[in-house]
């Protein structure tokens, strides 16, 4: 466990993630998280603060290859890596491609409907929308 933040909140690591769903379920409640789906035997929880899940078998290969090519179609908008959004100094830590769908994309539906269905029928205006990244050989990301 991290030490406490100086806005009162504290940093809760868990110890040798994954762990358990009962455990990582206990810790959600009485952290009062977002209503996850913690019944679902593929979820392995990785992080409390800021929640981190992982679900085994979430995408079939084939609707991970569908969100690949949905990068190449021109349907997606890509932030260039010289994007002016970025913070300065970003471009020294950032050097991925990174793509924003449309939920409306065929591509994604299947990514929105289980990611509601995880979160407890979420409503859709609840996501941001998806962003799908690019790493090449010698690319990355650091803080």
């Amino acid at each position: 466990e991290d030490a406490p933040r100086d806005l009162g909140a504290r940093k809760t690591s868990l110890a040798g993630p994954p762990v358990s769903v009962r455990e990582a379920g206990a810790a959600l409640a009485r952290a009062r998280a977002h209503p996850v789906d913690l019944a679902d035997p593929k979820l392995s929880v990785l992080h409390l603060d800021p929640p981190v899940f992982r679900v085994a078998g979430f995408l079939s290969p084939g609707e991970c290859a569908d969100l690949i090519a949905l990068t190449a179609s021109g349907r997606c908008r890509e932030m260039p890596k010289e994007a002016g959004t970025f913070a300065a100094g970003e471009a020294l830590r950032r050097t991925s491609t990174t793509w924003y769908a449309r939920y409306r994309e065929p591509a994604v539906a299947p990514l929105l409907s289980r990611a509601r269905r995880l979160l407890g029928g979420a409503p859709s205006s609840h996501f941001e929308e998806l962003q799908l990244a690019r790493y090449l050989p010698g690319e990355r990301f650091k803080w």
